[in-house]
């Protein structure tokens, strides 16, 4: 017996998000599943308390569907440090090390465990690795950035970002993301401190292409 099993890519989270917000009478405006996943750490569980409190606010059910934008999230979304640790992720893929630094002492001593923040930018690389794909393949940025919902307000970055990082770059930083996750995670580890060199290193190697 065989069972082929696939990790989820960011498309695929985005998809399930809008599939459980439609579920609660939630119409999520452009770029909103992409934030319900970034601030939920992708947790289904954690996901569909945060839409059925999004409901709450907005009175909506299915039988009386509401429009969720990002204003409802701003008032009532997770208080999970997203926006710090948006910003933390940004430097990264940037290659901002200067500016990561900084970020990085905002999410220590706001006490922001690291294992949210290195699962988001595992999310991000993979979001890249998938639309720098389809680029390769002959595809139009713009286009596969339509296709992939980018916030609009992101658009310049994200096309900034896909000019940087190679397919093989971008394969090398999820592989050492994911193995300083599993470092932390392991017994008698280092704590931060390996999240923080891992980014650190990844945002040197991507700032030595400026």
């Amino acid at each position: 017996m065989a069972f082929a099993c696939y990790a989820p890519t960011a498309q695929d989270a985005e998809r399930l998000a809008t599939t459980i917000a439609n579920e609660n009478g939630l119409r999520p405006a452009p770029g909103v599943a992409r934030r319900l996943v970034d601030t939920t750490g992708g947790d289904r569980a954690v996901m569909s308390r945060e839409i059925e409190k999004l409901a709450l606010y907005l009175d909506a059910a299915p039988d009386r569907p509401a429009d969720l934008d990002h204003h409802a999230l701003d008032a009532v979304g997770a208080d999970l440090g997203d926006a710090e640790m948006g910003r933390a992720i940004d430097a990264v893929i940037e290659g901002r090390v200067d500016d990561l630094g900084a970020e990085l002492a905002v999410l220590e001593e706001a006490g922001t465990p690291p294992i949210p923040w290195l699962r988001q930018l595992v999310r991000r690389l993979i979001a890249l690795a998938d639309m720098r794909g389809e680029i390769d393949r002959g595809e139009a940025v713009d286009a596969v950035m339509k296709r992939h919902r980018v916030f609009f307000k992101e658009e310049a970055s994200t096309a900034r970002s896909l000019r940087r990082w190679s397919p093989v770059m971008l394969a090398t930083a999820i592989q050492r993301v994911r193995t300083a996750e599993r470092a932390i995670m392991a017994s008698g580890n280092a704590g931060g401190v390996v999240a923080e060199a891992a980014v650190v290193a990844l945002s040197q190697a991507i700032a030595r292409r400026n």
